[in-house]
């Protein structure tokens, strides 16, 4: 899939997620900027953005942050917004997810803690979901 913007400089085609990299359905309208959505989880996000650059160092230090706020939906409220690094360094000042490797590790035991019914139960694969 692919969107066709024409905006002042021309076309512009996007046929995958900045935030993701995953698959992109198209809205084609005559607004000059991105809009799409992306399926993640079986969930529709609406991605909208003018003057967003993706070269930006905060946008490419903090890509995969983004993506595993869409992928948790965490993701902005008010999808109809367009978005802009300084949404992007809100979203983040108001978001609380691990940075640091014990941090990560911590949650993820206390993820897989949570699977048990009794202390010391075995955690089989199909439950973890």
């Amino acid at each position: 899939m692919q969107c066709n913007l024409y905006g002042p400089l021309g076309y512009v085609d996007i046929d995958i997620c900045i935030f993701t990299g995953e698959k992109a359905q198209a809205i084609i309208n005559s607004i000059a900027a991105v809009e799409y959505f992306v399926t993640i989880k079986g969930k529709k996000h609406l991605i909208r953005y003018s003057n967003l650059k993706t070269y930006d160092p905060f946008f490419v230090k903090n890509k995969n942050v983004f993506y595993a706020l869409l992928y948790n939906d965490v993701w902005f409220e008010d999808e109809q917004t367009f978005i802009t690094i300084q949404d992007l360094e809100k979203l983040l000042a108001s978001k609380s997810f691990p940075i640091t490797p014990e941090d990560k590790l911590e949650r993820l035991f206390l993820k897989l803690f949570s699977f048990q019914q009794e202390d010391g139960q075995m955690i089989q694969p199909a439950m973890v979901r």
